[in-house]
């Protein structure tokens, strides 16, 4: 059965009630009035959605009251007033976007305070001014924007602070937590933080355990972020978004023994350089597995970090800077001096590293061999050079808030002696031999290029050439009183490389034909022939494979072309002196009739016209 509000019937030296889960709405003072030995009330998970003045104050021994997941709303200043005894209060789950700034004036035992998952927003300055026996607060998931050191006033016997889930909460500045000097535990994770100062955890000399993994760091953090929390022992970084990490933010905590650093970007190459050099051998041992697995470049992708050779993490890191990359000749056993020149600033580390696991920090010059030395102003001395330091050194300055800025050089000599003391050229004829067959390959592809050039010119010049059809004779007499007069008989060689259809400007009315199928169609037509098509014509030539019939006259004799035919329609020139004939001939007939004399002696000269015509075409591109 589901109560619907308090009983009123709880046996009056009761020192628990628990009421959870049920459909209470409302409480009030008149609700607790006959019960005030309780020690423990539990009206968890219920309906109350409002907490009114002095509702709980004949409650004089009450120690732990638990509101967690009704659906308050508001909070009376005077809501827990009477709870002098009060020393856990838990209001998880509501419902609050304010709070009252003395609501809590009247618990002043209160140790432990359960905020979580209320949509507060904003926490008032002095809130906790009156709260100084609370050790235990908990203000996740309550949608915090910002957060000061105002809003933590009064706090200073507070050991556990919890700001997880805050979404919004994108920063954490300068000595934010100074007045928090017990605080053991500090958990801002799945957070939304973005940056951390450098002093963010200020003030913080208890502090044991710092929770800020699942964030979302970018990039790297500040050098001495957790400088003034030396003595952590566990660290969790682990689920950001940082790709390096200089390696004095980690060296500067002396007692971790637990350190998560993994599901991050990590970036095998210069943003780890320094914290692979430091621990050269292997990972330390607070790093926890998986440690540090390389997201970047793609050759070392969920690799180790201690699995990658120090040389070939070098030689990842040139390839980031070789545009800046410097050579500098050198002569063996002479004093060498490399110059850095990137600036410094207060707070910056200045680092030297070679391919052959050489590692000079400037903070110290103890790195085992005393050639190397680290001037004031970044400059890198050895002396004497030997051979073995022939190579890359890389010059390395990481400023205060964690960006690193790069230089290299790369030593090289060409005084090498052999083994008795001789000068030894052969470095010299092996580059002089490899430039002369860099320079002969050169040529040879210069050369082999101009080639593939001009065949292609070729072949180009030659597809898109226009084919020339042998000129077209029209074998007509201009005249329509036969078939032969009106169509004639068209022969062309035409190119086989000419896969494509052709277009002909002419006017015929078929194409690739043979010569016998055009005599058949001829003599069978009667008075008018095939329909004459005036217009452009598309021929489709055969295949070079296909066997065409062909005339023997007008055989070609290239053997890259084939044989067409088509109907061709007469000449509209020559029709048009045909019919400037016939109507001639027809005057001079009638004139015959009157004057028959004349009939004899009447030469008509335009038989003697030539009957032939020339037609040239062109395969249109």
């Amino acid at each position: 059965m589901q109560l619907r509000e308090v009983p009123s019937d709880v046996p009056v030296n009761a020192h628990a009630l628990i009421l959870g889960s049920n459909f209470i709405h409302f409480v009030s003072l008149e609700s607790f009035i006959e019960i005030p030995n309780l020690i423990e009330l539990h009206l968890d998970r219920n309906l109350i959605g409002f907490i009114p003045s002095k509702a709980f104050f004949p409650l004089k021994r009450l120690k732990f009251l638990d509101l967690r997941y009704n659906r308050i709303k508001l909070l009376s200043r005077l809501s827990f007033s009477g709870l002098n005894e009060l020393e856990r209060l838990y209001l998880a789950g509501n419902m609050l976007s304010t709070l009252p700034v003395d609501s809590l004036t009247f618990v002043p035992k209160l140790n432990s305070l359960n905020l979580y998952d209320n949509p507060l927003k904003e926490i008032p300055d002095s809130f906790f001014s009156k709260s100084s026996e609370l050790t235990s607060l908990n203000m996740g998931k309550c949608h915090i924007r910002s957060l000061t050191s105002s809003k933590l006033e009064g706090l200073n016997n507070l050991t556990s602070l919890i700001l997880s889930e805050n979404e919004n909460l994108d920063a954490l500045q300068d000595n934010v937590f100074v007045d928090l000097p017990n605080l053991e535990k500090l958990a801002v994770n799945h957070a939304g933080l973005k940056r951390v100062t450098s002093l963010a955890f200020a003030g913080l000399r208890s502090l044991n355990e710092l929770l800020l993994d699942h964030n979302l760091f970018v990039h790297t953090l500040p050098l001495n972020v957790f400088h003034d929390i030396p003595q952590v022992e566990t660290l969790r970084l682990d689920g950001n978004l940082l790709s390096s990490l200089h390696y004095s933010v980690i060296s500067s905590m002396k007692n971790v023994a637990k350190l998560q650093l993994d599901d991050n970007r990590w970036r095998c190459d210069c943003g780890l350089l320094g914290v692979r050099a430091f621990w050269p051998t292997q990972k330390p041992r607070f790093l926890k597995s998986p440690g540090i697995r390389c997201s970047y470049p793609d050759k070392y992708r969920d690799m180790n970090l201690w699995n990658i050779p120090v040389p070939a993490l070098v030689e990842s890191c040139l390839r980031t800077i070789e545009r800046t990359t410097k050579r500098q000749a050198v002569q063996l056993g002479s004093r060498v001096n490399l110059t850095c020149s990137l600036p410094q600033t207060n707070g910056s580390y200045l680092a030297w590293f070679s391919s052959n696991t050489v590692y000079i920090p400037a903070s110290f010059n103890n790195v085992n061999d005393s050639r190397f030395q680290i001037q004031p102003n970044g400059d890198l001395s050895i002396d004497p050079i030997l051979e073995t330091d022939l190579g890359p050194f890389i010059c390395s300055v990481t400023y205060p808030d964690g960006a690193t800025a790069l230089r290299a050089v790369v030593l090289y000599t060409n005084d090498r002696k052999d083994s008795n003391g001789n000068q030894d050229h052969s470095s010299i004829l092996t580059y002089a031999l490899i430039i002369a067959s860099f320079s002969i390959l050169t040529i040879l592809i210069v050369m082999l290029l101009l080639v593939v050039i001009f065949q292609r010119k070729t072949e180009t010049e030659e597809s898109r050439r226009p084919t020339s059809y042998n000129p077209f004779t029209f074998l007509t007499l201009h005249t329509r009183r036969r078939i032969e007069e009106a169509y004639a008989y068209a022969y062309a060689d035409v190119h086989q490389r000419q896969r494509e259809p052709a277009d002909i400007d002419a006017y015929a009315i078929s194409g690739n034909i043979t010569e016998e199928k055009f005599k058949e169609d001829l003599e069978g037509s009667k008075e008018f022939g095939p329909s004459p098509l005036y217009g452009t014509l598309t021929v489709d030539y055969p295949s070079p494979n296909t066997t065409q019939e062909t005339n023997t006259e007008y055989q070609s004799r290239d053997s890259n072309t084939t044989d067409a035919y088509a109907y061709v329609s007469p000449n509209r020139i020559h029709q048009q002196k045909a019919r400037k004939r016939d109507e001639k001939e027809e005057t001079e007939s009638q004139e015959k009739l009157i004057t028959s004399d004349d009939t004899d002696h009447t030469i008509d000269t335009n038989e003697t016209e030539n009957r032939e015509s020339n037609a040239y075409v062109e395969i249109l591109d």
